[in-house]
């Protein structure tokens, strides 16, 4: 014998003359798929080839766990793969991601969820596929509700007037109304995240401080209300 797969041994190596007989004993193969090799005898200017063929394992590929419920404010799970073969995990939403998304034989990876800024229960799934068999693991996000903020929560005006841009983080529709016949708003209402100004005409009066507000009503997201002052005008007239 001259040459053989080291994954089989051949008794005896050195053969006799005349008839005889060899002894092949594979290693086993705890992995899935089938490995081949060559055995190569050689007698003189005479060689003779034999063809090895070794079926591995049946395909092995479970998961630890085929769920995750995530809360609102993101987060990730730890999921451990039992294999002995090659995989790959496939999301089917950009809302997570999947970190590694494939190994091969034994291994893990994590899901890793994002914020859910929407009123809405949303779901996805990870498909781990290899070897033929397919784990699905199903991935869902509790909602956000509908909610509504503004900053800043409050202003106060120099007696010159001025303005200030107020940013409105939301996920419902808003209208905006005011009360205060000394300054404007920008606009009436929006949709979800926004912004609008406040503008301050200048205070007449040097013994008056106003005051007044801005309320935003998001509905089933609530309310929010801006207060706003400005402080005393710098003239020397007789007030109000």
């Amino acid at each position: 014998m001259t040459e053989r797969p080291d994954w089989i041994v051949v008794y005896p190596e050195i053969g006799g003359p005349g008839n005889g007989s060899l002894t092949l004993n594979a290693s086993p193969k705890a992995t899935y798929g089938s490995r081949s090799g060559t055995i190569t005898l050689q007698s003189g200017s005479t060689s003779q080839n034999i063809a090895v063929t070794q079926q591995g394992a049946p395909p092995l590929l479970a998961l630890s766990s085929s769920t995750f419920e995530v809360g609102r404010r993101g987060g990730s799970k730890y999921f451990e793969v039992d294999a002995n073969l090659e995989w790959t995990a496939t999301r089917d939403q950009t809302w997570f991601i999947v970190s590694p998304a494939g190994g091969n034989g034994d291994g893990a990876f994590s899901v890793i969820a994002e914020v859910n800024t929407t009123p809405n229960v949303r779901d996805g799934t990870v498909a781990v596929t290899g070897g033929g068999i397919t784990q699905v693991i199903t991935v869902t996000q509790e909602a956000q509700g509908f909610f509504i903020d503004a900053t800043p929560g409050s202003k106060t005006f120099g007696g010159s007037g001025g303005s200030v841009t107020v940013t409105v983080t939301a996920n419902v529709n808003w209208t905006i109304t005011k009360s205060g016949y000394w300054f404007t708003v920008s606009r009436t209402g929006g949709s979800n995240n926004g912004s609008f100004t406040i503008n301050a005409s200048r205070n007449p009066y040097h013994c008056e401080r106003r005051s007044g507000k801005v309320t935003i009503n998001g509905g089933p997201g609530g309310t929010v209300t801006i207060s706003l002052y400005q402080n005393k005008g710098s003239g020397s007239g007789p007030c109000q």
